[in-house]
């Protein structure tokens, strides 16, 4: 008697951007995937997003880069501003610059817009994949299997990933109850017309990079596991480059599904704990004293944004390819 094979099916707690970057990837290798999410309509809250050249990448390897270009902003570079003369630096070109040393272009986008390129994605390759309403409320595993508990309702599957941002359920069952810290600094946002502006805050938390996000059948995605500050614009990056590479991992591993996910993470953890790291630092070098005065700032800002030092933090980050990561 001739025994059905069927595909793995893999639960994601959290429809974000790394949770459904996760899923389309999965879904385009053959994986079942069902994605549950807590919110009642499937919308990001939040502004804009920047993404670098390995994040459209990603966008492109996922078929949807073509609806992405359609919503974003292309960049033309980066440059920074004293914080009380407007006194303007330049830091790098990007525009044509970024697809002819990297590949791709440097976008800018509307967080929701990039939520909904991703959610198409998933919803033309599986309609009913993503599931809302469903709050993860704990989860059970065993060898063969795992068990997603959400307000409502359960879902089994062969994997579960926890894409459920910063304050992780997933994370806190797999390795107990944790505190995130508070960086010290807090960011104020909103929307105003550009000709109001001069011509011339949220409170951000955090966690030290985990030295581990598996065991057994469920493992970590995005901020869940690597939260990091936005000073290096790779927050949404490394969530999608998780993703992509998580879908990798899994399938190189064929039916060994905790095999897959502890690829996943070897091929990971040290990338994104090396962003953290960054991101923290360069919390640091933009609100250093040395810029309180114009005077102290010029020579400050030459040192640290020196050619050099720019090309030394940006050049790894917009260089990597997720189709060539060994997994």
């Amino acid at each position: 008697m001739a025994i059905e094979k069927r595909n793995p099916r893999v639960l994601i707690a959290g429809g974000g951007i790394g949770g459904l970057a996760a899923a389309l990837a999965l879904l385009k290798r053959g994986f079942d995937v069902d994605v549950y999410e807590q919110a009642p309509e499937l919308r990001e809250v939040g502004a804009g997003v920047q993404l670098s050249a390995n994040a459209i990448r990603v966008f492109h390897e996922l078929g949807v880069h073509e609806a992405l270009r359609a919503l974003a902003c292309e960049a033309s570079g980066k440059e920074v501003r004293l914080w009380n003369s407007g006194q303007t630096w330049k830091l790098f070109d990007l525009g044509a610059v970024s697809v002819e040393r990297y590949g791709f272009p440097y976008y800018t986008a509307y967080r929701p817009d990039l939520l909904a390129v991703l959610a198409d994605g998933v919803q033309r390759e599986k309609p009913d994949a993503i599931h809302l309403g469903a709050r993860c409320t704990g989860f059970e595993q065993s060898a063969r299997a795992v068990t997603l508990r959400f307000d409502g309702g359960e879902a089994r599957g062969d994997a579960l990933i926890g894409a459920d941002g910063v304050h992780s359920r997933i994370r806190q069952a797999l390795f107990g109850p944790d505190q995130a810290q508070f960086t010290g600094l807090v960011a104020w946002r909103g929307t105003i017309p550009m000709d109001r502006l001069p011509g011339h805050m949220r409170r951000l938390v955090g966690r030290a990079p985990m030295e581990r996000w598996s065991a057994g059948r469920v493992s970590l995605l995005g901020d869940a596991c690597h939260p990091t500050l936005p000073f290096l614009a790779q927050g949404a990056a490394m969530a999608l480059e998780d993703g992509y590479i998580l879908a990798r991992a899994l399938q190189a591993a064929g039916p060994d599904i905790e095999q897959g996910l502890a690829r996943y993470e070897g091929a990971r953890r040290e990338r994104t704990a090396k962003v953290v790291h960054g991101s923290a630092e360069m919390a640091r070098r933009f609100h250093n004293p040395a810029l309180a005065e114009s005077a102290g700032a010029q020579d400050y800002v030459s040192r640290e944004w020196s050619e050099e030092r720019v090309k030394s933090r940006y050049e790894w980050l917009f260089n990597h390819d997720v189709t060539a990561v060994a997994v």
